[in-house]
């Protein structure tokens, strides 16, 4: 498993250190896992339609 530093604020890692019995690492692996879930669910898998998407918002942005 690969390894990954976050930068958090300190008073969010001292309520975090009240907490020793969680699995910090666990919850951040979770967390992500559901965010990649979420973004992977709006990305069009057909690469024809994310170029047309591409050219008509080019297209509104000319008209602008």
């Amino acid at each position: 498993m690969a390894n990954l530093t976050l930068a958090i604020p300190a008073d969010l890692k001292a309520e975090m250190k009240k907490c020793a019995e969680i699995n910090w690492s666990e919850v951040a692996r979770q967390a992500i896992t559901e965010a990649q879930r979420r973004v992977r669910q709006y990305i069009p898998a057909d690469a024809a339609l994310v170029d047309r998407l591409l050219y008509e918002r080019r297209q509104e942005a000319q008209r602008e």
